[in-house]
């Protein structure tokens, strides 16, 4: 597409089929590895764009360093330097539009209400309640909190803000077994947690 759509001049002895051939197998294979060491494949739901965009420069960066590092060792490759800064370029900018895009996609597709995962806090103090807030505060993350678990059977509280108070942390396995919960946060004090994880 390049040789055709650009005005490349410059690198026009660059752009030859035979060794950009040559170069497409070890570019797969030192940039497949570094994607999946950042897991740029697999987009946690808190990340930020930014966070995404600093993978794209880590894996841009270290990989050109490496295929840079290959085509010197192996002198085969008819391939200059200036195509090499092309190519490094090409794929940062590629990397990072299509991360953007997908990332803008994502968010706006949970604010739908699509990809949703539900949640349950166990807790009900300050901490339970400030983690709540901040699942509130972010719509793009897809997470509905369902309501909390009280962390004494005998606590008489129906509702932390505007969410239920489900039953208490003893009551887990059965809340679990009624409803549909994907994940379990647990938002307690380390004494609170130390207690509950006694026999």
């Amino acid at each position: 597409w390049a040789r055709g759509h650009l005005d490349l001049s410059i690198f026009q002895s660059d752009l030859r089929m035979k060794p950009l051939r040559a170069l497409l197998l070890p570019a797969m294979a030192i940039w497949t590895p570094l994607v999946w060491q950042w897991g740029l494949s697999r987009t946690g739901r808190r990340e930020s764009l930014l966070h995404e965009l600093w993978k794209v420069v880590k894996i841009v960066a270290v990989g050109s360093v490496v295929l840079f590092a290959v085509t010197f060792a192996l002198r085969g490759f008819d391939v200059s330097r200036s195509f090499l800064l092309l190519f490094a370029g090409t794929n940062l900018v590629a990397l990072a539009a299509s991360r953007t895009m997908a990332t803008w996609y994502r968010h706006y597709s949970r604010k739908l209400g699509h990809d949703r995962v539900f949640v349950v806090i166990a807790g009900t103090g300050q901490m339970a309640r400030h983690h709540a807030a901040e699942i509130a505060s972010h719509p793009e993350w897809g997470v509905d909190t369902l309501g909390f678990l009280a962390e004494h059977p005998g606590v008489r509280l129906e509702h932390v803000g505007d969410k239920p108070v489900l039953g208490s942390i003893a009551d887990l396995a059965k809340i679990v077994s009624e409803k549909v919960v994907d994940e379990v946060h647990i938002a307690v004090s380390r004494k609170t947690l130390e207690r509950l994880d006694e026999p």
